[in-house]
């Protein structure tokens, strides 16, 4: 079959809806199907031919809002999906939307609902009549979660053609622990931006009593505050904000870790794909429950804290610093559970076997 997908970026620009993306484009080329996908770049326009995969690389214009904008793009989209036996749409991204609108009524379209559009301002009330009108085309919608498609208001009106698929990520060979310390040490990976909620881990710090240190692996907007507000709590010793790290010697500190904490705030984390990247290594986690988001569970093997609860938080991360067998047996349940319900493979079959059943039932009503 020819599939389609309507996507914001594609590595190596990435991201977790881009690596969701490359999963499933190359997954099914490898497959033997015809896979095209139509994304944004900074750099020049091209288009890359990778045996059945097609990327057509559109050079972004303009960005509002974290949405990428660019003339050429609804029309690369428009010429991508006239012959295409479905379109996979990766939201939020409002040309996509807009692309979803050109799309031949015979041809199945598949919205995949990352993540709500929220704290956009005037954008998000712009933005809303071309999303509904984007599920209104929708053959199915796909969430990454339960969870998060209850608690979505948009997806609200259109639950008679919802349908969870989990992210998924591909296995790996557990790499020895080399990033070892004399102390034990909680891991933290992500974009240094609000939602993560790391002011909340930093005035926790204050609070562990257990020896152990904390690791920040990422960059962001908001690192500088971060730095600051660590030297005005006096806890710079216990605290390492390392930046960005490669995929090797991240796969070592996930394996090193003790503990690997997630402390975000709100609705922004829809799934926390980190987590699995934690669970692949065998780790305990420690995570908040987000009402409406599906981190609660995605981590249903690890401790659950209140959101934006510094004290529950120290005393969660002091518990299972205290009992490390208790977060050996949690981590080898987040192992088992990555296993069953996580795998990057079992993610890509779930969409062959959904397209096939569009496709079917679309033949079927002709």
């Amino acid at each position: 079959m020819k599939i389609v997908h309507f996507a914001k970026f594609y590595p190596p620009e990435y991201g977790g809806i881009e690596s969701v993306t490359e999963a499933l484009a190359e997954d099914h080329a490898a497959a033997g199907h015809d896979v095209e996908v139509v994304c944004f770049t900074s750099g020049d326009s091209r288009v890359e031919r990778r045996g059945s995969l097609t990327l057509r690389r559109v050079k972004m214009q303009a960005k509002k809002s974290s949405q990428p904008l660019a003339m050429g793009y609804l029309g690369a989209c428009a010429r991508a999906a006239r012959d295409a036996d479905v379109v996979h749409v990766h939201t939020p991204n409002v040309l996509a939307s807009l692309a979803v609108l050109r799309v031949p009524r015979a041809i199945p379209v598949v919205i995949h609902w990352h993540a709500d559009i929220e704290g956009k301002g005037a954008l998000g009330y712009v933005v809303r009549p071309v999303e509904r009108a984007m599920l209104r085309r929708a053959d199915k919608i796909i969430a990454t979660t339960e969870a998060y498609a209850k608690a979505s208001p948009a997806l609200t009106p259109f639950k008679d053609r919802i349908e969870v698929i989990p992210i998924g990520i591909a296995d790996q060979d557990c790499v020895p622990g080399e990033e070892t310390t004399a102390q034990p040490f909680v891991l933290f990976v992500g974009r240094l931006v609000p939602y993560k909620g790391l002011p909340v881990l930093l005035d926790a710090i204050r609070h562990v009593q257990e020896d152990a240190i904390f690791r920040i692996v990422g960059v962001g907007p908001e690192e500088a505050a971060l730095k600051a507000q660590a030297r005005e709590m006096g806890i710079t010793d216990r605290l390492q904000f390392m930046g960005r790290v490669d995929s090797d010697r991240l796969q070592m500190l996930f394996s090193g870790a003790a503990l690997f904490c997630l402390p975000s705030v709100n609705r922004l984390e829809a799934f926390g794909v980190v987590l699995l990247e934690a669970m692949r290594a065998g780790r305990a986690i420690i995570s908040t429950d987000i009402p409406g988001s599906g981190v609660s569970w995605v981590n249903t093997t690890g401790a659950v804290v209140p959101v934006g609860d510094s004290k529950a938080l120290a005393k969660a991360l002091d518990k299972l610093l205290a009992n490390p067998e208790q977060a050996a047996q949690m981590g080898r349940a987040a192992r088992a559970r990555f296993e069953r319900e996580f795998l990057r493979q079992l993610m890509s079959t779930r969409f062959l076997d959904l397209y096939q059943r569009l496709i079917e039932q679309d033949k079927a009503e002709v």
